[in-house]
């Protein structure tokens, strides 16, 4: 029975110590081993004005990189850190600040095992703003153009109609954003291209002042030949009267002077159909008017009357061209009111024109004005001008073809 007891006490000393044991096992098993931050910055970001810039992060090299553009301020950067609850910051002392990143800067900072250091690196995505001006529209007389840019030889082209005044041309310039405008400092201004026709502007890309050479140029005018078909009679009270066709005189067909039909030499009557168109005056001493209306408003820019004779007979050898330089109708009644004397001719025997090109009154681009209704005032025949006003033709006048060119 002793026995009994011996081994009873002795097993349970055995599990006593087997529990204890267990215990410190079970002890040393709860401790968790400390393990360094591995990413010790979540994030950087940076701020100049109103751009917001995000940092690479490269943890193996410890870089941090940006990439801003050419117009950031790299030394008054605004930056932020976003760094782990585990991680320490030792420098700089804050996550917030303003930072002078034209130079690298170092972030030290605690990853529990150490302390690690990481570095920031600025750089711009360009030195400068490339193609720094969009846009560039003029406006001059009611007309608009819009200037075509050359960004590689840095110049401007403006091209206007050929009758736009210049004198008053207002300039908008649209620049890219940051992009500041040097000469003119003005966005909107008003320039004189009336003389000069060239102007510098000049930008300022963040680097450097940029400047482009603004051309305006008018559009060349050409003087073109008006369709004959476009012309027609527009009879007026007072325009020249009608010879009896039995003079044989010539035609009073007024269709004669519009059908594309002259000579091209002085003994080239068959090309009119051997005969003139033929008109004389209605009583009013140096008052044969005959009217065309052209169909349209046009700068005219030459006249020519065509003759059937030379130096002979009923040959024109004076006359007036008017223009009706407004808009509207010129009133039937024949009045000269708004009518402008465009030009006159008088015949030079010691200069005779070229026969073909008939007897011409040419106008300057300059002196150019827009009519659409012309009248030829005949006032001289040869035989007034060579001395024999008596004569019962001298009244008379003759043409062959009226042909008009407009600046275009």
């Amino acid at each position: 029975m002793k026995k009994i007891y011996l081994y009873a006490i002795l097993a349970t000393f055995a599990s006593m110590s087997m529990l204890t044991s267990c215990d410190a096992d079970a002890e040393f098993e709860t401790e968790v081993p400390v393990n360094p931050v591995m990413r010790p910055i979540i994030s950087l970001t940076a701020m100049e004005q109103e751009d917001i810039f995000e940092g690479v992060i490269d943890d193996n090299k410890r870089t941090i990189k940006l990439e801003v553009e050419a117009w950031t301020d790299l030394s008054n950067m605004t930056v932020n850190l976003n760094i782990p609850k585990r991680a320490t910051l030792i420098s700089p002392s804050s996550p917030e600040g303003v930072w002078d990143l034209t130079q690298p800067v170092n972030i030290v900072i605690n990853n529990i095992e150490r302390d690690v250091t990481y570095t920031v690196t600025a750089k711009k995505k360009a030195e400068f703003i490339e193609n720094p001006i969009v846009s560039l529209v003029a406006k001059a007389g009611g007309e608009t153009a819009t200037g075509e840019i050359d960004h590689t030889n840095h110049t401007i082209k403006l091209n206007f109609g050929p009758w736009v005044d210049l004198s008053e041309t207002t300039l908008t310039i649209e620049v890219k954003p940051h992009v500041k405008l040097v000469d003119p400092i003005a966005l909107e201004t008003v320039c004189d291209f009336s003389e000069t026709k060239t102007k510098p502007i000049i930008v300022n890309d963040v680097q450097k002042d940029v400047t482009y050479n603004l051309v305006v140029t008018q559009t060349e005018l050409v003087s073109t030949l008006v369709d004959h078909t476009t012309l027609k009679e527009y009879k007026l009270d007072n325009d020249a009267n009608i010879v009896d066709s039995s003079l044989g005189l010539g035609t009073t067909d007024f269709a004669k002077l519009i059908d594309g039909k002259y000579m091209s030499s002085p003994s080239d009557y068959g090309a009119v159909g051997w005969s003139p168109f033929a008109c004389q005056y209605n009583g009013t001493a140096d008052a044969t008017f005959l009217t065309v209306d052209a169909g349209k408003m046009m700068y005219l820019a030459k006249f020519s009357a065509h003759r059937y004779w030379n130096e002979a007979n009923t040959q024109v050898t004076k006359f007036d061209l008017y223009g009706y330089c407004q808009e509207g109708e010129p009133a039937k009644n024949g009045s000269l009111d708004g009518w402008t004397l465009l030009g006159s001719y008088n015949y030079n025997p010691d200069s005779p024109s070229n026969f073909a090109e008939g007897d011409c009154i040419t106008i300057e681009k300059e002196q150019a004005k827009q009519a659409r209704y012309y009248r030829v005032n005949a006032k001289e025949t040869w035989f007034v001008h060579s001395g024999s006003p008596d004569d019962w033709r001298a009244r008379v006048y003759t043409f062959t073809e009226f042909r008009f060119w407009e600046y275009k």
